[in-house]
């Protein structure tokens, strides 16, 4: 199965994959796009031969909502049907499996402080860490994605 190198395309060539059974609320897709805008599309979406998307659905709607004029995008090619299904699949499921180291986490987090503190503003509560775990009020976000 070949793998391309990457590419950039327009979004409005890539199409959504029929059978993408996993969702993203709106809520998502605006966390997604602000987080585009301040590090840049760093993960390629996964394509067939015939433009659509096998992983990368979120990353493709958050794209067309900020109006990106082109995305990186791999191609996968030489799938059967039940190959591009499985791939589809497995690609989300994988990703739900991984979990948090909690004392690597709440080191980082502290490390981010400065940032955190600057984006306080937008924020209705604050983060402690101590000890090896994070202990918190409420939530906080980080570059739109709430922790």
């Amino acid at each position: 199965m070949p793998i391309s190198p990457v590419s950039h395309v327009p979004p409005v060539t890539l199409r959504a994959h029929s059978s993408n059974s996993r969702t993203h609320p709106k809520k998502q897709i605006r966390q997604l796009a602000r987080s585009i805008q301040q590090f840049g599309f760093t993960v390629p979406v996964v394509v067939d031969e015939n433009n659509v998307i096998l992983a990368g659905h979120a990353r493709w709607l958050a794209a067309q909502d900020l109006g990106q004029p082109l995305i990186p995008v791999i191609v996968l090619s030489g799938l059967s049907g039940a190959e591009r299904r499985a791939y589809l699949l497995a690609d989300n499921k994988l990703a739900q499996k991984a979990g948090w180291d909690r004392a690597t986490l709440a080191v980082e987090l502290s490390s981010l402080a400065p940032l955190l503190a600057r984006n306080r503003r937008r924020c209705s509560e604050r983060f402690q860490s101590s000890g090896p775990g994070i202990h918190h009020r409420g939530s906080f976000r980080l570059s739109g994605v709430q922790f």
